[in-house]
């Protein structure tokens, strides 16, 4: 928990952008019913993130933020794709 004032701006001021990058290659390994719902939830937490003003004029992290896109873009699909995907796997894991 954060105390003060000071200690509250430091955590703000810490960029999370790498640590998501790393997150978000790490999620995009795993192709299973669980994984898109983790997915789901990384995107909710990079609408958190990255709705602060403060991380959009950080330079330095653009490149991360190009590549936490291409894995999000990637993510995307065509709905009765996904819904053929799942039933595969719902099939698979019941076996």
């Amino acid at each position: 928990m954060v105390e003060n004032a000071q200690a509250q701006h430091e955590v703000l001021t810490v960029d999370m952008t790498p640590t998501l990058y790393s997150l978000a290659t790490f999620i995009n390994s795993f192709d299973n019913l669980p994984a898109y719902r983790i997915r789901l939830k990384f995107c909710a937490l990079c609408d958190s993130v990255f709705s602060r003003p403060d991380m959009l004029r950080k330079d330095s992290t653009s490149s991360h933020r190009q590549k936490i896109l291409d894995i999000l873009l990637g993510w995307i699909q065509d709905p009765t794709l996904v819904r053929t995907k799942v039933d595969q796997l719902r099939n698979i894991c019941s076996r």
